[in-house]
């Protein structure tokens, strides 16, 4: 199979030059090939969690590859949130959100992980998202819930 190719277009439907861009292998089993989820820090740079290969994928605005994060802290990177320097990923095979501060997007710093507690653990969390408050919301797959955490 060929890679999945990511298209970015502006508000008015216009292809922004130097897209798409090949993301993630696009070699996978069932639909899990190229890349599961992106993001945009504040600078526009883009951030892909491409699943198979165990990492995010940085991107500058222009669709340029600037490096990768990854793989020794992740096991299935699905999706991809950030709060201010604070980049989100949601870890489908280990069943966790990992933490990485990227402040310095091509020399991520691992700040942790977390899965829950007791009958909160994750079970393959796919989805990540934020609000303007920092509040975070995680599709929790296997446990059919969405789960709240606050800053």
């Amino acid at each position: 199979a060929l890679p999945i190719l990511q298209v970015l277009h502006t508000n008015n439907g216009n292809e922004v030059a130097g897209f798409p861009v090949a993301c993630g292998t696009g070699r996978g089993y069932g639909d899990d090939g190229g890349c599961t989820g992106v993001t945009v820090d504040s600078s526009g740079n883009i951030y892909a969690a491409a699943q198979e290969e165990n990492l995010v994928e940085v991107y500058n605005p222009s669709g340029t590859l600037l490096g990768t994060i990854g793989p020794a802290n992740l096991n299935g990177p699905y999706d991809v949130a950030i709060h201010g320097t604070t980049l989100y990923v949601t870890d489908l095979n280990s069943s966790q959100v990992s933490e990485f501060n990227i402040s310095k997007p091509t020399q991520a710093t691992f700040l942790g992980s977390w899965s829950g507690t007791g009958s909160g653990k994750f079970s393959s969390p796919r989805g990540i998202s934020l609000d303007a408050a920092g509040n975070i919301y995680i599709v929790d797959y296997v446990n059919s819930r969405i789960v709240e955490f606050k800053p």
